[in-house]
């Protein structure tokens, strides 16, 4: 006789007896076979039901698991992959986006080494067009703040000179 068999298992091939589905495969109670899970879901061995991967992590390619996306990457929910981010954005561990280095509240930020966040720039450097790099100011009369400030640098006025520690124009000592 067939056997009819409890959820997360289904008859193996002679239909004499239950078999517990394998991981990233499921069954409904008396169901006829596992079924595999749909990218971006997951199941581990006798799942009813297989689990949504949600945003900031992706799914293996057994649908056995769901792993959290690295630096630098970003999902949304059921995702197989995690997407790199865009020149100039970041993304720490397990993110569901990308954070943009380049966006006037981020001026003076470069995306860190690891491409994990958006960092400051040091006094007397500013970030580039597209935030991959902190670099000195051009010429010997500008300065550059820190940090949110120094997105651009300024050209110090006649009579005045770049004092990095500052990160400011100061006047210069008659004589």
């Amino acid at each position: 006789s067939c056997a009819s068999c409890d959820e997360g298992s289904a008859p193996n091939a002679d239909k004499g007896k239950c078999e517990t589905c394998e991981a990233g495969k499921h069954a409904e109670a008396a169901a006829a076979a596992c079924t595999p899970c749909d990218g971006g879901w997951v199941a581990t061995p006798g799942q009813a039901q297989c689990t949504q991967c949600t945003a900031g992590k992706r799914a293996n390619a057994e649908n056995t698991t769901c792993l959290t996306c690295g630096p630098g990457t970003f999902s949304g929910d059921s995702a197989t992959t995690c997407t790199v981010c865009d020149v100039g954005h970041a993304a720490p561990f397990g993110s569901s986006e990308c954070d943009d280095c380049t966006s006037t509240s981020r001026l003076g930020h470069k995306v860190s080494a690891d491409k994990s966040r958006c960092e400051p720039c040091a006094v007397g450097r500013y970030a580039t067009k597209n935030a991959s790099a902190c670099v000195a100011c051009p010429a010997l009369n500008q300065v550059a703040a820190a940090g949110e400030r120094s997105g651009s640098c300024a050209t110090c006025d006649a009579g005045s000179a770049p004092d990095d520690e500052q990160g400011t124009c100061v006047s210069c000592e008659a004589g």
